[in-house]
């Protein structure tokens, strides 16, 4: 500067001079540690173009593009899913041999050769090992298994999505099969797979247990497909709010064959979405036969009842029946003395009247005549007493038969037996026991409209 000539690069003459750096500290391919955000895999080419970052505190501090030619992709792939037992995928930390390349125009770039699927084994172990024993740290492990599933679990909150084979499959068993049941099934859509899945599928427990009153149970469900992005069920967030749920939860995300640490802190770990269907339905067809011996048991019970029931009032009815009749020979005697001892009424008292005329006519014919008008007057005076004494008597005597007779019309036989009783009678004669009867006698039975004639065929004695 100043007037002096200052020395300088052109940019292709910079880039030619890193590109030839690059060749000489990297002339063979090296062995790389990083996790891998994303594949970018194109099924169009068949070629992949990964995200790869180095974090620190869970904070990126590098990043870089590399690509994964088609050849190499296939080949790395199968020979990842046979040792890992799954898919190439999204988010997991990687060990991949890799030709380090700048290119004028595109600057540097990984060529990924080869992946190490030995090492993201190892290190998803290691991370799940780690996540499991921090939940059972902080007493987390096994809260969700602790809390009680309804004998009866048939509101579901659902979290899956409609298009969901496995969701599918859930529908059709729980309301085909399990018809009689009408299990209510609230769908909470979310992402199944991948890093979105850790979030959206939190969002969705959290949604759910603001409702927690309209529910019995949580079921995560995913089917169909294949596993790739299934580590999301190994991450510390996913699993501690499942662990953290308010309800119980039921998993059933796929057929993989170790449980994700997801699956460990679940209530109940049912695997495939058919599994969970018919786990629910066992628990309906148990708590209905229970139902159903409990209305056996009832049934038979209010029978007995009722048998007994209806024997005591069949015999109390015969004892009351047995009293009746006998209290209605007694008032019907009784009331008989009555009535005749009410007419012999009036009869006497006339008699002694007609007594009391005679001795009084005897006096006067001996009695001087100046006391003959005394007499005729006190005669007088008598004949008008008795006249009324007469009548009140009579009167007395008409409305006293009257009363018997209402109470003769009431106990009336016709009248009782109108009522559902009857009468049995033996040669024209009211029976009150079983005494004197024997097998072969002819009974008959009035009741108040007609008899029934009856051959004796056995008699008991109370």
């Amino acid at each position: 500067m100043n007037g002096e000539q200052v020395q300088f690069f052109t940019l292709s003459q910079l880039s030619l001079k890193i590109k030839r750096l690059m060749l000489e500290n990297f002339r063979h391919a090296v062995w790389v540690k990083a996790d891998m955000l994303k594949l970018n895999f194109y099924p169009r080419s068949g070629h992949a173009f990964p995200d790869l970052v180095e974090k620190q505190n869970d904070e990126v501090i590098s990043k870089i593009r590399a690509n994964i030619w088609a050849d190499d992709l296939q080949r790395i792939s199968q020979r990842f899913k046979h040792v890992t037992g799954k898919n190439l995928g999204d988010g997991i930390s990687i060990l991949f041999k890799a030709e380090v390349r700048y290119h004028e125009l595109y600057g540097l770039s990984l060529r990924i050769v080869d992946i190490d699927p030995t090492y993201t084994l190892g290190e998803m172990a290691l991370q799940k090992e780690k996540t499991v024993k921090k939940l059972k740290e902080e007493g987390l492990f096994d809260r969700n298994k602790k809390l009680v599933l309804p004998d009866f679990p048939n509101r579901l909150a659902v979290i899956s999505i409609d298009t969901s084979r496995g969701y599918r499959d859930l529908l059709k068993i729980l309301w085909w099969e399990g018809v009689l049941f009408r299990t209510e099934i609230t769908l909470f859509p979310a992402v199944l797979q991948g890093e979105k899945a850790i979030t959206t599928i939190s969002k969705r427990i959290g949604e759910i247990a603001m409702r927690k009153e309209e529910f019995d149970a949580i079921l995560i469900i995913r089917g169909g497909g294949d596993e790739a992005g299934m580590d999301c069920y190994d991450h510390y967030t996913l699993a501690r709010n499942v662990a953290l749920a308010p309800l119980p939860v039921i998993s059933g995300i796929g057929h993989a064959t170790n449980d994700t640490v997801t699956e460990m802190v679940s209530h109940s770990n049912k695997i495939t979405p058919t599994d969970v269907a018919y786990f629910l339905l066992s628990k309906y067809s148990h708590q209905y036969q229970l139902l159903q011996e409990r209305s056996a048991r009832l049934t038979t019970f209010t029978m007995m009842y009722f048998s007994e029931e209806e024997a005591r009032l069949q015999e109390a009815a015969r004892k009351l029946s047995a009293r009746s009749i006998k209290r209605f020979s007694k008032e019907y005697e009784m009331l008989a003395h009555l009535r005749s001892k009410a007419m012999e009424l009036p009869k006497r008292k006339i008699i002694q009247e007609r007594e009391k005329i005679k001795q009084a006519e005897h006096i006067l014919l001996k009695k001087p005549a100046k006391n003959t008008q005394t007499g005729l007057k006190k005669l007088d005076f008598t004949l008008e007493r008795l006249e009324r004494a007469v009548k009140h008597n009579l009167k007395a005597a008409k409305a006293k038969q009257e009363s018997l007779d209402q109470h003769i019309k009431l106990l009336d036989p016709e009248n009782i037996l109108k009522r559902g009783y009857s009468l049995s009678l033996y040669e024209g004669k009211v029976l009150r026991s079983t005494a004197g009867l024997k097998k072969g006698d002819v009974i008959t039975t009035r009741l108040a409209k007609g008899e029934i004639e009856s051959k004796i065929e056995k008699t008991k004695k109370k």
